[in-house]
């Protein structure tokens, strides 16, 4: 019998593998990187149960999403309930423990396999939460969709080559982790180029929800004010300044935008 996999997008880079029972004999087909003797275990003792599956991992780190994989697709070979394994990843947090931005997973009783689909979201910022008394509370990663994770998803996934980019640090008060600024941030750091994202070292908001951005040109930092609002419109502002200033072979050491009418720049 021939065996066929198919690749299919899933919001962006991704993995597939996929398992098939014939008879008592296995046809793998494996295009994610070389997984643990441990994990290659438990996927045989989850096939010898019968189950037929498909995974996509999508931004997911493989080693991590596979493991999650095992845990799902035997929770569903009891009794081939889709019910069941949701409930279990309600249940049981797994979306926040494997750090999932989303998942679909669905049967198709024709082909009699399980779908696994993931993804997970974009590492933008390191976070570094601090008391009134500047003490740091606790660090963690700010992603895309405006979230704090456990610092560990960035070390996971650099150690699977999934990140291989400096994160720029943040700096934020306690009492602003659950308003709207991380989200904000997030929105804002996506929409800045990635080439001048490249120069920005450290991103501090106050007690006053001000916004300083620290940025590391050839070496030389550049202490940006922008104040409470307009940020978007600011960055802008801020880009065309450096860039105009590099073309003139001048480094400012201080660039205040916090009113837009009235810039101010120290050398």
């Amino acid at each position: 019998m021939q065996f066929i996999s198919l690749i299919t997008p899933f919001v962006g880079l991704f993995f597939i593998f996929s398992f098939f029972i014939l008879d008592t004999s296995l046809v793998f087909s494996n295009v994610m990187p070389e997984i643990s003797k441990e994990l290659s275990n438990d996927m045989t003792r989850v096939l010898e149960k019968k189950v037929r599956f498909q995974t996509v991992f999508g931004n997911c780190p493989t080693r991590l999403i596979g493991n999650l994989t095992i845990n799902l697709v035997e929770e569903f070979s009891k009794n081939f309930s889709l019910k069941d394994v949701k409930l279990k990843i309600l249940n049981e947090g797994l979306a926040e423990k494997y750090f999932l931005s989303e998942y679909n997973i669905k049967y198709d009783p024709l082909k009699k396999q399980l779908y696994l689909g993931y993804d997970c979201p974009t590492p933008i910022l390191k976070v570094s939460v601090y008391e009134k008394d500047k003490t740091q509370v606790y660090q963690a990663v700010l992603v895309e969709n405006g979230k704090l994770l456990d610092p560990t998803y960035e070390m996971i996934l650099k150690e699977e080559n999934k990140l291989n980019t400096q994160l720029p640090m943040l700096s934020i008060p306690k009492s602003e982790v659950a308003n709207e600024i991380p989200k904000n941030l997030a929105i804002l750091v996506k929409k800045i180029s990635s080439r001048f994202r490249e120069n920005i070292s450290e991103l501090i908001i106050s007690e006053d929800k001000e916004l300083t951005i620290i940025l590391s040109m050839d070496g030389n930092p550049i202490s940006a004010f922008l104040g409470k609002d307009d940020w978007e419109q600011k960055v802008i502002q801020l880009k065309r300044i450096v860039e105009y200033l590099n073309t003139k072979q001048k480094k400012p050491s201080l660039i205040n935008l916090s009113n837009r009418k009235k810039v101010v720049v120290k050398f």
